[in-house]
């Protein structure tokens, strides 16, 4: 299941690692630009899941609000 998404410049891929002690640990990458000047940024997540759906359905929330508060931040 994948959960990727574009919103305007940016793209969205929610994603999980497993953690051996922990879990399921959520991640989320957001690309921007294109060839030479692309940009990627991994984000991780602190609260481990104990299932691998529930880490990704955080990790893909965790898109929307960065794309609210982007969104709120510019006038």
């Amino acid at each position: 299941m994948t959960l990727a998404f574009t919103s305007g410049r940016y793209s969205f891929t929610p994603f999980v690692n497993t953690h051996p002690q922990a879990g399921f640990i959520a991640r989320l990458s957001i690309r921007s630009g294109q060839g030479v000047s692309s940009h990627d940024r991994v984000l991780t997540f602190s609260p481990h899941f104990g299932t691998e759906a529930s880490a990704l359905r955080y990790a893909f929330e965790q898109a929307r609000l960065w794309l609210g508060a982007r969104a709120g931040s510019i006038h």
